[in-house]
């Protein structure tokens, strides 16, 4: 059983113009208390560069491990309803499998902070913003 879930919610559109893009927020749930922590439930907003710059750290990490495709980017059409709604699934999927990756979700550390699960990368993404 995984150590924590993360699901993927709410994107949407921030922006106008050529610097418009696409936030998602990711609420991670931990099974287990983390000392240190007055909460098991957090929640960051994240872009779609923050997933590629995860992938790159975890591939870096980690080069031996075939680490899964994120979707392409698009430039025409990124902000339709239809693409986002596509996007937001795949991402979810990827989120999905990266977090239950033994490799990924193992530091092989007890001294990582704020959490011995996850390995300095995993918590840079998924820094704490605020708790829910």
């Amino acid at each position: 059983m995984s150590k924590f879930r993360i699901s993927v919610s709410d994107p949407q559109k921030i922006g106008e113009g050529y610097s418009a893009y696409v936030s998602y927020k990711l609420t991670s749930s931990l099974s287990e208390k983390i000392p240190g922590l007055d909460s098991q439930v957090y929640s960051v907003i994240r872009r779609f560069n923050d997933f590629s710059w995860l992938r790159s750290q975890i591939r870096d990490s980690l080069p031996y491990l075939i680490v899964p495709a994120l979707s392409e980017k698009q430039q025409i059409g990124r902000f339709s309803e239809d693409f986002i709604a596509v996007r937001h699934r795949a991402l979810q999927r990827w989120v999905d499998r990266i977090s239950v990756h033994p490799e990924v979700t193992s530091t092989g550390e007890s001294t990582i902070h704020p959490s011995p699960i996850l390995p300095t990368y995993v918590v840079s993404f998924l820094r704490w913003c605020s708790f829910d």
